[in-house]
Parts: structure tokens; sequence; C-alpha cells
């Protein structure tokens, strides 16, 4: 059990605002945050295996990542009541999944695991247009090719879809 859920909370949101890998959100500390230019930028990650913070996944990962204002306000709020340099404990794995679980049942929501917050970040960019290019810079990836993967894949199906609907409608 997280002994303060708004904290919890907070990890939550981050992840699903950003699209972050759970070990970067770990690592997140006060100064990551530049909530004037409204940008968060991803330089470490929290390695549960050593036990430590290390350097991201790949060279890609090292990025900025701007926020959106809503989250812009919610970490104002937080950095004005709370002074500790770290936003996160290191949870084990588990906790986390324990308490998300938790989170959506009680919301009433479908059951995901904690990674499933970063391919919802994905799904609903690319729902509402965002360019793929983009995308793949904004979380890290090293290249389109493992955005456009089998887990993205259903959603890019749907657009397709849709999109070729559109350019039938055109001729007609």
């Amino acid at each position: 059990m997280i002994e303060n859920t708004d904290r919890f909370h907070l990890l939550v949101l981050i992840a699903i605002e950003t699209g972050a890998r759970y070990g970067e959100l770990l690592a997140l500390t006060r100064p990551d945050f530049d909530l004037i230019k409204q940008e968060v930028s991803i330089t470490k990650s929290y390695s549960s295996g050593a036990k430590m913070v290390t350097k991201p996944k790949n060279k890609s990962s090292i990025r900025v990542i701007p926020i959106f204002s809503r989250l812009t306000k919610t970490m104002t709020n937080y950095f004005n009541k709370n002074d500790e340099l770290n936003l996160f404990s290191y949870w084990s794995n588990q906790t986390v999944q324990n308490n998300l679980r938790r989170m959506l049942k009680s919301a009433g929501a479908h059951q995901i695991r904690f990674h499933g917050l970063r391919h919802s970040h994905v799904s609903y960019l690319l729902h509402n247009g965002v360019d793929i290019d983009y995308i793949s810079k904004r979380v890290g990836h090293s290249n389109i090719g493992i955005t456009l993967s089998v887990v993205y894949s259903h959603m890019l199906k749907e657009k397709e879809q849709t999109q070729r609907e559109l350019a039938l409608n055109l001729s007609g």
C-alpha cells in the first residue's frame, strides 16, 4: 500500500499526460520541471534492478516534453505545498500495480498495467491527429518503427479506415 495517495495520483497523472516510462517518472525531481516554459526534462531513470538512478534507456530517451496547462497548474500547486527534491518514493512495481488496480476499480475503469498509461498517451495523441514522428520523439523512442509496432497498430488501422472513407467521399 502506498502511504501517500496524493503522490500516487500525481505519478499516474504525469504518466498519462507525458507518456514517460515508469523508471523515468520515479527519477523525476523538482528541477526537472520548468513551469514557466511548461515542460519537463527527462534525463535519468530509476532502475529497480540496480536500485539507483541511472542514465535513461537510450540516447533518444533524453528529451524535453511540453506539458499541458492543467499539469502545469497541478505541479505548481504541488510544489507550493511540498518542498522535497524527489517527487516520488522508489515504489516496487507490484506496489504500483496494486494501487493502480484499486484506483481503476474504484473509478469503474478498464484494468490496465501501469505501462498501459504510456500506451494510452500515445493512442490519445494519435487519435487527435498528432504526427507520428512527433509522438515518437515525445515518448523517447529511438525510431518511429517502435511507435508503429504492434502496441499502436490498432489505433493506426482505425485511423487508416477513417482516412480511406474520407478519400473515397472526395470523389463523390
